[in-house]
């Protein structure tokens, strides 16, 4: 392969004449990619070490890969530590001027590779093999942008790509933490939904014998006992509450009527004025024997 052409050490502080430029256009020593969390995934230093021992691959734009995509190639592989961090550098090797010259006119656009590896969610990538790499406008590892120097890198772009991989355990311990919370809170909400079920079946057990109870004392049911819980069990309890309530005025009213009147014979006579009470006890024991 030809290697001639023009080289560019320092993009970013290049002040030749664009329109001389010679193809091929070489950027020296580019960052291809470094330690860190990209896209989820955990690359350690070791990854990036062993990902780096490439021969020539091939440049695209926006990973679409085909001849027209097709504008330089990857070469000269090397490893490095940095700031504690590995990093893998190269040269971009360009064919196509357009590109160039939209670069060195301060397009701001990264270095992004397609990485074959194998997943694994609590050491992070292994097995990692560079496949090829693309110019992108947002790559997933923001120390490679082009025409951004690393002394004059974005401090939040900077700050994000070195705090990356506590960014990410804090990120997990939080989920953790919330899922946590969550479980606590479906666990209390449990035991609140089974009291308040519990409390529902005893307020209805309660309606119920009261309803036996006083269906026996009136003499309306000579039936079991038992039986008679087991076939009211099967109404909800506002009917339950319904009976009671008209149980429990016609066991009031024959009270006060045998109160009032002959205690002899335990019988009373409606007067003249009693006209009300005796509608109101017509409606009740009507209210009875619908709800039974």
């Amino acid at each position: 392969m030809n290697t001639e052409g023009t080289i560019i050490e320092d993009i970013k502080n290049w002040t030749g004449d664009i329109n001389t430029l010679i193809l091929p256009v070489i950027f020296k020593n580019k960052i291809l990619f470094s330690e860190g969390t990209h896209n989820g995934v955990i690359y350690s230093q070791k990854e990036i070490e062993n990902a780096s021992k490439f021969n020539e691959l091939g440049l695209f734009v926006d990973h679409i890969e085909g001849v027209e995509t097709l504008i330089g190639t990857v070469r000269n592989p090397n490893f490095f530590t940095e700031d504690g961090k590995g990093v893998c550098r190269g040269d971009l090797v360009f064919f196509d001027s357009n590109i160039v010259r939209k670069i060195l006119m301060g397009m701001h656009t990264g270095v992004s590779p397609r990485v074959s590896l194998d997943r694994n969610i609590s050491q992070g990538a292994k097995n990692s093999q560079f496949q090829s790499f693309s110019l992108v406008l947002s790559p997933a590892d923001q120390r490679t942008f082009l025409n951004t120097s690393n002394s004059k890198q974005n401090i939040n772009n900077k700050l994000t790509m070195e705090n990356s991989d506590v960014k990410t355990d804090v990120n997990i311990e939080e989920i953790n933490k919330v899922k946590a919370e969550l479980n606590e809170i479906n666990k209390v909400k449990a035991e609140l939904d089974a009291l308040k079920k519990e409390n529902e079946e005893n307020k209805h057990a309660t309606v119920c014998d009261s309803v036996v109870n006083i269906e026996h004392e009136l003499g309306l049911t000579n039936e079991n006992l038992t039986q008679r819980k087991v076939e009211l069990s099967k109404c909800n309890t506002e009917i339950l509450n319904g009976m009671l309530n008209a149980y429990q005025f016609t066991q009031n009213f024959i009270t006060t009527a045998t109160t009032l009147g002959d205690k002899q014979s335990s019988t009373y006579e409606f007067g003249k004025g009693d006209d009300k009470i005796k509608d109101d006890c017509e409606t009740q024991m009507l209210k009875l024997c619908q709800n039974k």
